[in-house]
């Protein structure tokens, strides 16, 4: 007979609450999350578990706790931390980048992604399959990395 394993209690853990004044706390700083699923509370079991993984997912949601920005960057909740100071100019930054792309493709990408939520592996395959058969037609490839082509030139 297999034997069992004797639950261990542990002692309860004391936390400790730290607050500081807000002068004391990192200046400059402003979280920007606009249009996310997360914050719409849709279907934020999915998205923790897709995003962070089983393991932290099960912990942020569990411990209900404040994630900081540092680490929200460094699990992937922020794309990148800016000071307040620069916000515009990274904001303005970014739309520059994306401008510069085939419309017709940033439209296309940004429906595959919304419409495509959800879907398993296979579904998600034979939609982009269909995008590319049907609505999501671009120029030549050439096109799409004018950008790119000009700093390193053409071959």
């Amino acid at each position: 007979m297999a034997e069992t394993a004797t639950p261990e209690i542990l002692p309860d853990i004391e936390h400790e609450e730290k607050t500081r004044d807000k002068t004391e706390l990192e200046p400059g700083y402003l979280v920007i999350c606009w249009n996310d699923p997360v914050n719409l509370m849709d279907y934020v079991t999915h998205v923790f578990q897709t995003v962070f993984g089983w393991p932290k997912a099960k912990e942020l949601l569990y411990t209900g706790r404040v994630v900081h920005a540092e680490e929200a960057e460094r699990i992937g909740l922020l794309n990148q931390i800016v000071p307040s100071a620069k916000l515009r100019e990274c904001a303005i930054e970014m739309g520059q980048m994306i401008a510069k792309n085939d419309p017709r493709m940033v439209q296309g990408l940004k429906r595959l992604l919304h419409e495509g939520a959800g879907m398993s592996l296979h579904e998600r395959y034979e939609f982009e399959d269909e995008a590319r058969a049907t609505w999501l037609l671009a120029g030549h490839p050439r096109d799409g990395f004018k950008d790119f082509l000009a700093r390193k030139g053409k071959r």
